[in-house]
């Protein structure tokens, strides 16, 4: 492989930091990458690519809008492709088994929406950016953390990405190892449906 393009939304920052991340990890391993903001990705060719990587923040169980309208406009390009998909959200960084069943599960159903499955998935842990938000969405956010064992402390921000868990997605890709959070998109025995809501990412 000597290219990647990683398409990403973010909100906050954080998505983008990531991917920033992984454009610059994969110069140690000879891939040139491009990154591109989905919200300016029209004069892109994404043919040329060898490799797309695609990233996301959940938002209500979901990646995010304009992420799920470019898969679905591109789906034709995407799938003949060497292709890898990360969503950030604050459940990777909440170590109760639910947490690891949400993620299979937002994963399972929007590949089925799609009819896309890319042969790299992960799911890597945000931030909290609590000086950012608003007064709602600071405590909820703070709840939700409170929940899940994480600060709570909302005169500071916390950045939760595991940045080995990105580089090892990173390393993966350009050596052409797949690479999922799970083994396979069934649920497997003893999990069930995630009804509730997946913490928002940045």
């Amino acid at each position: 492989m000597k290219n990647v393009l990683i398409v990403y939304s973010s909100q906050y920052g954080q998505t983008k930091k990531i991917a920033e991340k992984m454009k610059l990890w994969f110069t140690e391993f000879q891939v040139i990458a491009k990154l591109a903001d989905v919200k300016n990705i029209s004069n892109i060719s994404l043919e040329k690519y060898d490799g797309i990587i695609i990233g996301a923040p959940v938002y209500a169980a979901s990646p995010s809008k304009e992420i799920k309208k470019w898969i679905f406009a591109n789906k034709g390009i995407l799938s003949p492709k060497i292709t890898g998909f990360f969503l950030v959200c604050l459940n990777a960084a909440d170590k109760r088994q639910k947490a690891r069943i949400a993620e299979k599960q937002i994963l399972r159903k929007f590949f089925h929406q799609a009819h896309w499955t890319p042969k790299f998935t992960a799911v890597f842990a945000g931030a909290l950016n609590y000086r950012e938000y608003n007064f709602l969405m600071r405590f909820i956010m703070k709840n939700i953390s409170r929940s899940a064992g994480g600060p709570t402390d909302t005169s500071q921000n916390y950045e939760l990405t595991d940045w080995e868990k990105v580089r090892t997605f990173v390393r993966d890709f350009s050596e052409g190892n797949p690479h999922h959070i799970f083994d396979s998109l069934e649920l497997c025995e003893g999990e069930v449906i995630f009804e509730g809501t997946l913490p928002r990412s940045v």
